[in-house]
């Protein structure tokens, strides 16, 4: 398995390629002291907080695992 430092080094490479609103969601809801309401996140990116818990987290768990946990079974694309 990898080492602490190398586990957060992935994840944070991660979260950089993340867009700004899934960037935003991981400050907000997992990094910022005050843990924000599904409904104030909604609020401040401007989607609903139904779309916030559901999809747009759901996109960012899917990266990270994929990150952490590689599936050879998945087809990466590549960038010419």
């Amino acid at each position: 398995m990898y080492s602490k430092k190398i586990l957060k080094e992935k994840i944070d490479s991660t979260i950089e390629r993340m867009n700004d609103s899934e960037r935003k969601l991981v400050e907000l809801r997992y990094t910022n002291r005050n843990t924000l309401s599904w409904d104030q996140i909604g609020y401040i990116l401007g989607f609903s907080p139904d779309y916030c818990r559901q999809k747009l987290r759901r996109k960012i768990i899917n990266k990270i695992s994929d990150t952490i946990f590689v599936n050879p079974y998945k087809q990466e694309k590549l960038k010419l």
